[in-house]
């Protein structure tokens, strides 16, 4: 914050720098479960922000470099998205008192990237397109800041603030007909949220950590890793229930193979073989 103020003339030294923080626990990192995700975006579906939402937790974009897309930065021929800029915005101490929007270079070189684009995810952004001609006219230095992808219904840069409001919107609508049927309430969660489930179900799909890593930008493995953790602590009792599983299935087939070379139940012996064919092949379904 202090280096950005000094980068905008704000303030001349940073006292924050050489502060080390010692002994403060790690946060939670927050992600959307796929019974949370499912729900959310059925209620968000005709939302304003629908496109954004989908594109974030398809892509792991933070919400600056997403707000600062431009259609430039779209590769429809490849299925490449381009992230090379974030978008900021100045504030004095009074709210009412904006300055402006600004395009900034990326921190750190690995946050400039090109990330794929699945079908859910090209799908959305060409939605978007369209949708971008029924609004009005650009309200915003298009030479500055470049045709943006996302912005708000009167066709300005969209502020972070802006989009919190809205995925609270949609997470209040979505409690709301829990509550009703006495089922858990989504909990609250921020747009940076997308990117950490979009982290989590490539982890879930096998994706290799430093895949992970490139998709996201982090300038370490360590960052990715330690979503993987999270997702790796979350799966433990549903992992073990799937051993519980496999011993079920074994035990059932064990039993199988005791009636069917049982010679008092010979008469039923193709009938039992059926079955157990049946049975082992279940059991080779859920191993895969």
């Amino acid at each position: 914050l202090f280096s950005y103020a000094m980068d905008n003339d704000l303030c001349t030294k940073n006292p924050a720098k050489g502060i080390k923080i010692i002994g403060t626990d790690r946060r939670k990192i927050v992600t959307l479960s796929r019974e949370d995700q499912r729900d959310f975006f059925f209620m968000a579906k005709g939302c304003f922000y629908y496109n954004l939402y989908v594109v974030a937790v398809n892509t792991g974009l933070r919400s600056g470099e997403l707000r600062a897309l431009t259609l430039d930065d779209i590769d429809f021929e490849n299925n490449t998205i381009n992230v090379t800029k974030t978008l900021t915005y100045f504030r004095k101490s009074s709210k009412d008192d904006f300055l402006g929007y600004k395009i900034s270079i990326p921190k750190t070189k690995s946050s400039i990237r090109t990330v794929p684009m699945n079908s859910i995810c090209r799908k959305a952004i060409e939605d978007q397109v369209q949708q971008l001609n029924t609004l009005p006219p650009i309200d915003y230095d298009s030479d500055v800041l470049g045709k943006l992808l996302f912005v708000t219904r009167n066709n300005r840069p969209l502020m972070d603030e802006v989009l919190g409001s809205s995925i609270r919107t949609v997470r209040n609508n979505v409690n709301k007909i829990r509550a009703s049927q006495n089922q858990p309430l989504m909990p609250k969660f921020s747009a940076h949220t997308f990117r950490h489930t979009f982290a989590t179900r490539c982890f879930e799909a096998g994706i290799p950590p430093k895949t992970v890593q490139s998709y996201l930008g982090h300038t370490n493995i360590q960052m990715t890793m330690d979503i993987y953790t999270e997702v790796l602590s979350d799966k433990k009792m549903s992992d073990i229930k799937l051993l519980e599983l496999s011993e079920h299935d074994a035990w059932k087939m064990s039993v199988t193979r005791q009636r069917l070379f049982n010679p008092l139940q010979r008469p039923k012996r193709f009938a039992l073989a059926s079955a157990m064919l049946s049975a082992i092949n279940q059991f080779y379904q859920t191993q895969k």
